[in-house]
């Protein structure tokens, strides 16, 4: 679950503390429910690939099981639906220009996403990764990432992913002996911030808030 809150920032008083309270929890509940649509896809790329983690078969699943998942999150606001064993960008939806360019991207490679991957991982949930700019197209997007990890395996075990073991995963980390869970690789979903703050009409969610002559800021607790 999400948990979203708007809070009034160096405001003046409105003249209707009533009104503009009511404003508020109606965005907060919009943007709320846009991420709850979000995860889902997530969700069940996530569990599919705990059920079924070999490389090759999910491969040849992606372009009939992926597109309906698609719809179900808010495909509107949506950038990439994002497959990536042992981190390495194998997969992606939709099949834009833009996403076919990261298309073997390394993400633990990469310095503008591994400290931000590691933590993912360290942290073993669902997590927002903030705003980032896209590499291909300039545009501000939040990115979902869920860790996916396999139970009940050995150190070595690949499920044919090809390219070796993760880059520049720390020991201890991307495989627990104790439990011997292993990392398998992240799920990831870019939402388009500009889109994200529309309404089903289109209109700024925020707009409405500029009656109170008030600043505001967004507050986004995660506790997936």
């Amino acid at each position: 679950m999400s948990s979203l809150a708007l809070r009034k920032n160096r405001c003046k008083i409105p003249k209707d503390r009533v009104a503009a309270q009511s404003r508020l929890d109606g965005v907060a509940q919009t943007l709320e429910l846009t991420f709850a649509r979000a995860i889902l896809p997530v969700r069940q790329l996530a569990g599919l690939i705990q059920h079924i983690p070999n490389y090759q078969t999910l491969m040849g699943m992606w372009d009939s099981w992926i597109p309906p998942w698609w719809s179900l999150g808010p495909a509107n606001k949506a950038t990439a639906f994002v497959m990536a064993p042992f981190g390495r960008i194998a997969a992606t939806y939709p099949h834009t220009p833009e996403n076919k360019a990261i298309l073997t991207l390394d993400t633990l490679a990469d310095p503008r996403s591994s400290q931000a991957i590691l933590a993912a991982i360290m942290a073993g949930r669902t997590t927002m990764l903030g705003v980032t700019k896209s590499p291909t197209d300039g545009q501000n997007a939040l990115t979902l990432l869920d860790p996916v990890f396999i139970r009940n395996v050995s150190a070595d075990e690949s499920w044919s992913i090809p390219g070796g073991e993760p880059t520049n995963c720390p020991p201890g980390l991307c495989y627990n002996a104790t439990t011997r869970t292993k990392w398998w690789g992240h799920v990831v979903l870019g939402l388009l911030v500009d889109e994200v703050m529309k309404d089903s009409s289109g209109h700024f969610l925020l707009d409405p808030l500029a009656l109170d002559n008030a600043e505001y800021r967004l507050l986004c607790e995660l506790t997936w």
